[in-house]
């Protein structure tokens, strides 16, 4: 595992509050001593808080340190989630969803800004928000449509206002203005969304 995916790796599990046992299972590579070793770092740089429960430990990102050095830590498009962080009480069950939410937003900024990329991928949109791909698909598993829904949503959306706006641009260009790869999809996601085809569309004149 590189430095760099451990970073992240050790963000994101702590990011939902661990306990250590929780923790310990995560990081498999390392021994209990090791990990108790890193928490005790942690917390006395402030950026964890540790609360007990019974027999458990619960830890719980600090984020208003983190906040403070998020250019180091996180991208420039992930600050939005540690911004909701900062005003909600460590151990609130709606931090985890808080953050969720948040990330899913910064994801949801990148895509509109490089949707009209037809090589736009949900690699480089986790890269650019310092998650893997799969923690990037489980952000849209509770919204209302998938990653690549939600991509397609926006260069339709694009789409229709480019056919009234722009009478003289070929549908053809429209699509690859938009981000689509293909002519045939462009048609079938287009027509899927609006009732008709992009053609029909255009000659109805109205994006109401």
């Amino acid at each position: 595992m590189s430095s760099k995916r451990e970073e992240v790796s050790v963000f994101w599990a702590l990011a939902q509050a661990q306990t250590t046992d929780m923790l310990c299972a995560a990081f498999s590579d390392m021994d209990r001593c090791t990990v108790m070793q890193h928490l005790k770092v942690l917390e006395e740089a402030d950026l964890i808080i540790v609360s007990r429960a019974g027999r458990e430990r619960w830890n719980y990102l600090n984020a208003l340190p983190i906040k403070r050095i998020h250019g180091r830590w996180i991208s420039e498009h992930a600050a939005h989630p540690v911004t909701i962080l900062d005003r909600l009480k460590p151990g609130m069950p709606e931090v985890r969803a808080a953050l969720r939410s948040g990330l899913r937003y910064a994801a949801e900024e990148i895509m509109a800004r490089d949707k009209y990329q037809q090589k736009l991928t949900p690699a480089k949109v986790a890269l650019e928000l310092g998650i893997s791909v799969r923690q990037l698909h489980v952000l849209f598993e509770h919204a209302e449509l998938t990653f690549a829904r939600t991509l397609a949503s926006m260069r339709t959306s694009q789409a229709r206002r480019l056919l009234v706006e722009r009478p003289a641009l070929p549908v053809t260009e429209v699509a690859y203005a938009c981000g689509f790869d293909s002519l045939a999809r462009f048609y079938r996601l287009f027509t899927g969304a609006y009732g008709m085809a992009p053609g029909e569309f255009r000659a109805a004149g109205s994006l109401h």
